[in-house]
This record gives C-alpha cells, sequence and structure tokens, in this order.
C-alpha cells in the first residue's frame, strides 16, 4: 500500500477508493509498524527502519484528506493474534484498528482462519480508483511488487477483491471479533 499510495499522488485527484487486504500500513500504529518493519531480513539499519516506519505513518494523511477516500482492508484473523510487538503492541494495535473502523468511510472485514480457501491467497493487492473511475492495482511479493493498469489483469483483481469480501466476515461480525480479542489480551 505505501509505495503504491505514494506513486498515486502526482494522480489529479488522488485515491478516492483504496482497497487493501491483509495487514496494511495504512492501519498501523508507531509501535507495530515499528516492530513489523523490524523483522526485515536483511536486517535494516536504526535509520532506515525509523525513516520507514516514519514514511508509513506520514501516508496515514490519506486517512484524513477531503474528501474523504472510501477505504476497504480484509485482514487475515492472524493479524489479530499474532503478538508482534508484544502483547501490549497488538492490543494498541487492535484499538486502533477499531477506532479507524468506526470512520463512515473506512470498511474492515476478517477473513476467518478457519476458512479452507479464499480468493486472496496469491499475495497481498492494492487496488485504486480515482474520483475520475482510474484504476490501478499494486500487487505485491517477497521481492517486490508491480503495478497493473491493463485490461483483463486489472479487472481480475476487482473481482478477486470482490468475491474475497464476500468470503469475510461482514463489517459488524468483524468488528466484534476484533473487539472480543483485544478483551481477550
Amino acid at each position: 500500500m505505501d509505495r503504491h499510495v505514494r506513486r498515486d499522488r502526482g494522480r489529479r485527484d488522488g485515491p478516492a477508493h483504496v482497497r487493501e487486504p491483509r495487514g496494511p500500513g495504512l492501519l498501523q500504529t508507531e509501535a507495530y509498524a515499528q516492530a513489523a518493519i523490524s523483522c526485515n531480513y536483511p536486517p535494516l539499519e536504526d535509520e532506515e527502519i525509523a525513516e520507514k516506519v516514519a514514511a508509513r505513518l506520514a501516508r496515514q494523511q490519506l486517512l484524513q484528506r477531503r474528501p474523504t477516500p472510501a477505504l476497504s482492508f480484509v485482514l487475515e484473523q492472524i493479524t489479530l493474534t499474532r503478538p508482534i510487538g508484544g502483547c501490549s503492541v497488538l492490543k494498541e494495535q487492535l484499538q486502533h484498528v477499531l477506532e479507524v473502523g468506526r470512520r463512515r468511510n473506512v470498511e474492515i472485514q476478517v477473513m476467518p482462519s478457519d476458512r479452507e480457501t479464499h480468493s486472496g491467497l496469491n499475495g497481498p493487492m492494492i487496488l485504486l480508483e480515482t474520483q475520475d473511475r482510474s484504476q490501478l492495482a499494486y500487487v505485491d511479493g517477497q521481492s517486490g511488487g508491480y503495478f497493473i493498469n491493463e485490461q483483463p489483469s486489472l479487472g481480475d483483481l476487482f473481482g478477486r477483491y470482490g468475491t474475497l469480501r464476500a468470503q469475510a466476515l461482514t463489517q459488524e461480525a468483524s468488528t466484534e471479533l476484533i473487539e472480543q480479542v483485544t478483551r481477550e489480551l
């Protein structure tokens, strides 16, 4: 998500819709981002970690932008329980996700871990749609990612994300699950 939003800033309207499955940087607290980025291999220098954390937090300005973009996230259930940074960092992270999820322009869903398969298993994707309805996708992998802006691949990714959302818990059930996990920490 991070590289994609940065690249999109040059567009006239900026992103109107952002869809990102998994554990997106837009939803991370500083402590959680610090812990997640510190796990990099090969290890990063402290200065580079600090720069990456600062850049990730700066991109969260998108949450405040006017007009407000429609944001949709599908999180794997494991991201609610894996204690990256420790239990206190995870609890703060989940409270932050709940807070962001209360915004009218944000939809957060959870993909339950007992689901045998789902349409997002091929890896993370970030889908953007501008106010003029231009679409762009960013697909990420272990060694980096790439942009997709041509059909039919672009349409396939938007279709895959629609299926992914249908396979995930509803927004209400997702909120209840996140609240339950937070209480248990």
